[in-house]
Parts: structure tokens; C-alpha cells; sequence
């Protein structure tokens, strides 16, 4: 047993998270669900992972369950730039051919999992960069399991840790100070609906 974490409460609540928000816990991870969920279920005065799998499965307000417990799992782990690469590819090479083929068909791009934002704006400001952002059809949808991080992409502002990976031009060019941290553009944070 680990922390009074039984195999079957294990298995219980590994394939509830992994049905209800595709994130998968093999064996090896459960000393990791156990330490993403004991606060969990000590806040509620459970004893029990197994009175917490019922809270999440049957309770009135399982919902409201579900969000805490995805804010839990979430990794807030991402800074802007972090696979410049793929960011260029897109912005160089996919963007522009697929509007040389058609140029009013909309170029659609999903960021799932995109934490705290910094995926889905440093798209957009590559896109910006080759001009393409906003006078080509580019819809750019975010989402994210964890409310409070998507939350956190809505207000725009960023700290230093996030910028260890865009280049200082890219930074002075599309970020202005707000306070302790950087606001991003409202042009290119606009482009992106949070969902």
C-alpha cells in the first residue's frame, strides 16, 4: 500500500481520470497520483482514496470535484518559444502553402493542454512575424483541462520564467510591463479564443 493508496483504489481512480481527461497513470506514476490527490482528499475529511473515486463519480457536485482535481493534475510547465522549430515550421512552411492553395480557407490550429498560454501566443506571434496574423483567415483555439491556468492565459500577463526561450526582439516587440510581470500584445492575444 502506498500512503493507503490500495491497488484496486488505484486502479479505480487511474481509469476514471484516464476516461474522463485522457491522462493515463501507468503503475510506475502512482506515487505521483498519490501526492497529486492526498491534499485532495484530506480537504474533503476523507480517510479514503476510495471515498474520493464516489465524490468524483456519483456526487451532486462532481463537476466542481473535477475541476479542482484537473487544476491538481495539471503541469504548469511551458514557457514561450519552448520548440521554436515546430513554431517556425508553422509560421514558415504549413501557413503559407496552405493559403497559396486557397487563401480564403481559414487555417485552423487547436493548442491543447495549452497551460498558462505560451504556446498558443508564441504561434501567433510567429504567425505576426511572417504577416499573416490578422490579414489572413487564422483561427487559433486554446484549451486546457485546468481552469485556473486557462484563467491565467486570459489575463496575458507572463513573468520572467517564461521568457527564458523568446528572443530579446520578439520580447521588446510584443510584451509591455504591467506590474511585477509583461503584458502580451493585445493584437496578438486577441487572436487566440481560450476555451
Amino acid at each position: 500500500e502506498v500512503l493507503g493508496f490500495s491497488q484496486s483504489a488505484f486502479a479505480l481512480l487511474r481509469d476514471l481520470i484516464a476516461q474522463r481527461a485522457g491522462v493515463h497513470y501507468g503503475d510506475d506514476k502512482r506515487d505521483l497520483l498519490t501526492d497529486k490527490l492526498s491534499e485532495l482528499v484530506a480537504a474533503h475529511g476523507m480517510t479514503s482514496f476510495l471515498d474520493y473515486y464516489y465524490l468524483l463519480r456519483y456526487d451532486a457536485d462532481a463537476d466542481r470535484h473535477w475541476g479542482e482535481l484537473m487544476d491538481r493534475l495539471a503541469v504548469p510547465e511551458t514557457y514561450f518559444w519552448r520548440q521554436p522549430e515546430q513554431i517556425l515550421a508553422l509560421a514558415r512552411g504549413i501557413a503559407p502553402r496552405h493559403f497559396e492553395r486557397d487563401p480564403t480557407r481559414p487555417l485552423r490550429i487547436w493548442s491543447a493542454a495549452c497551460c498558462s498560454g505560451e504556446e498558443p501566443l508564441s504561434i501567433a506571434i510567429a504567425l505576426a512575424e511572417q504577416g499573416l496574423l490578422g490579414r489572413r483567415p487564422i483561427e487559433i483555439v486554446a484549451s486546457d483541462a485546468s481552469t485556473a491556468l486557462l484563467e491565467r492565459a486570459r489575463r496575458g500577463i507572463y513573468q520572467e520564467r517564461s521568457f527564458r526561450g523568446l528572443p530579446a526582439g520578439l520580447r521588446q516587440k510584443y510584451f509591455t510591463p504591467a506590474g511585477t510581470g509583461w503584458r502580451i500584445a493585445a493584437a496578438v492575444h486577441e487572436q487566440v479564443r481560450w476555451v
